[in-house]
């Protein structure tokens, strides 16, 4: 058995103890009742999906945990078989089994958690973003402190980046448009830049320059640092062309294409090969700003597969955009996130949430 199992193993069994004497591991709103919500899982590439929402509850009791609005779907960067989502309403769940199962810790087991992010050299150092707070845990969350917290009361931390060479180093957006970054782990912070009017919604860190960094705002377009946070410029120039591409729906990086971006916003798609300077349009199948994209996700092995989601549909070209195959969600849920396995690229997750009211 090797290190990292085992060590997860033990954690396992460190977070679970207390569950079995004291319910602590239950998921905070156990649902029995029939439910299509949570996350699904397709092993062919998104053809068919399958609800993979069984939860352990006490005494190895195993309930439905399917009314979970999901908000993010994270993979451990050490094992595609551990993955974290973040909620809004059931805080954060865990599963080391690729989904078949899911956890919760003792702490940030109900509410909104907004982001979420893994130290990729120690699995078992986490960061999360909760109201006005991040919380961290060493121990596989067994336990978790709060090294920092916004004192505005109307403020809200919403974007968190863990630096994949140096984990020491923590990118962290709040709902001010501030973006902070620590260099001791999270235990002190320095305001790097700020953002009038904007509320930072992601923070992403090219994996292959780290010193190229995004910070993406909810309406005031994306920005971006070259040197590791020191300065930071608007790519808004590249933008302009594209009506409403400043309304942001999600940003990722594209693993498969070096220097490479795909935005999803009001406007439809975009794609960048040039770290966000030019941008090109995906055409998709509705015409732009016709169709609401809630989640986007690429292939990180081929980045002409590409996957988004609406209210009611799942999407996938094969191609780049040339063209695209579309279904019916399997669940009366919108599509709130999606997430592609790193190793196997087969097997994709989709995470839904209750729909808008309107």
């Amino acid at each position: 058995m090797n290190k990292h199992f085992s060590g997860k193993l033990i954690c396992l069994f460190l977070v679970l103890l207390p569950a079995i004497f004291l319910a602590g591991c239950s998921p905070s709103s156990p649902q029995t009742a029939a439910g299509d919500g949570g996350v699904w899982r397709s092993a062919d590439g998104g053809k068919t999906f399958t609800q993979i929402t069984d939860a352990l509850a006490t005494k190895g009791r195993i309930v439905k945990y399917n009314n979970a609005d999901v908000r993010s779907i994270y993979f451990d960067p050490a094992d595609a078989q551990t993955i974290y989502i973040t909620t809004d309403n059931e805080g954060i769940s865990y599963s080391y089994d690729g989904g078949d199962s899911w956890q919760k810790f003792n702490q940030l087991n109900k509410g909104r958690v907004r982001a979420l992010a893994i130290d990729p050299k120690n699995h078992c150092t986490i960061y999360a973003l909760a109201e006005n707070k991040l919380y961290k845990t060493a121990d596989c969350g067994r336990s978790w402190i709060s090294p920092y917290y916004h004192q505005a009361t109307n403020a809200y931390l919403s974007g968190l980046a863990v630096d994949p060479e140096n984990p020491q180093t923590l990118y962290l957006g709040d709902s001010l448009g501030e973006v902070l970054k620590s260099r001791d782990g999270g235990s002190s912070w320095n305001t790097v830049y700020r953002i009038s009017n904007g509320v930072i919604m992601d923070i992403l860190i090219d994996p292959a320059n780290t010193t190229m960094v995004y910070a993406a705002t909810l309406k005031n377009g994306i920005y971006k640092s070259i040197d590791a946070g020191l300065s930071w410029a608007s790519l808004g120039e590249g933008l302009k062309a594209y009506a409403a591409s400043s309304e942001y729906r999600q940003l990722i990086m594209d693993l498969g294409t070096p220097d490479s971006l795909i935005l999803a916003s009001k406007f439809g798609i975009l794609r960048s090969t040039d770290g966000g300077q030019r941008w090109q349009v995906v055409n998709i199948l509705s015409s732009p700003q016709a169709v609401n994209i809630l989640a986007i996700a690429a292939n990180p092995k081929n980045s002409k597969e590409i996957y988004y989601s609406t209210e009611s549909g799942f999407i996938k070209t094969t191609d780049g955009g040339d063209s695209w195959s579309s279904q019916k969600l399997p669940t009366t849920r919108t599509g709130s996130a999606l997430a592609v396995n790193p190793v196997n690229s087969n097997l994709i997750y989709l995470g839904t949430k209750m729909p808008a009211k309107k």
